[in-house]
């Protein structure tokens, strides 16, 4: 439930330090999310592989209530505990699809498979984000279900490399009479798998 954990649920002190200190682990990121919005990063830290892989749906999150159903955000491995020299890994872009405001305690079997353990109990979870939060079984947390965004997927493409996408328009011919959003659908793939190959070498 966007701007806070909505009306007849009490919110408490642990609550609004929870809220603080996830709003200041947002960073802005470089692209345009939605509604001309600046793209803000969330981090995935426990739960890297599941974001990337696309099988995390949901998240749970003590802030963020000023999300709403559209926005954009960028999911990245994480942005506290970095070392000196080190930089934010991005993921991948994800839209919103719905938020609400609910007890951690409520938490259903089927909405951990979502949340990217399938193979713990809902007791197991509550007791894991209550030692790792220092919060109790009835917090109020908010639900957050998102969709995973297609490289191509126009609403999602930073400004940098919209830049580079014109400028190899300019250098070949070839593509000067395709739209941006053509010669992102013939290349973002073979950008990504270099970027890729490039990190996984060092380069």
């Amino acid at each position: 439930m966007p701007g806070g954990p909505g009306p007849g649920l009490r919110e408490t002190s642990r609550d609004r330090r929870e809220d603080c200190q996830d709003a200041e682990n947002i960073r802005p990121g470089v692209g345009s999310g939605s509604r001309g919005k600046t793209m803000r990063y969330m981090s995935f830290a426990m739960t890297t592989e599941q974001f990337r892989n696309r099988t995390k749906t949901v998240t749970r999150r003590f802030g963020w209530w000023f999300l709403k159903p559209g926005d954009v955000f960028m999911g990245v491995e994480k942005i506290q505990g970095l070392k000196k020299g080190e930089k934010i890994q991005k993921i991948h872009p994800a839209r919103v699809v719905s938020v609400r405001a609910e007890p951690l305690i409520s938490i259903k079997k089927e909405d951990l498979i979502k949340e990217g353990f399938p193979g713990i109990e809902p007791l197991g979870f509550v007791l894991m984000m209550m030692d790792k939060y220092k919060c109790n079984a009835d917090a109020i947390v908010n639900r957050i279900e998102f969709e995973h965004c297609l490289a191509g997927d126009w609403i999602c493409i930073e400004r940098p490399f919209l830049k580079r996408i014109r400028e190899l328009k300019k250098m070949l011919p070839g593509y000067r009479d395709f739209s941006d959003q053509e010669v992102i659908e013939h290349c973002i793939t073979r950008v990504f798998t270099d970027e890729k190959i490039r990190k996984e070498e060092g380069v």
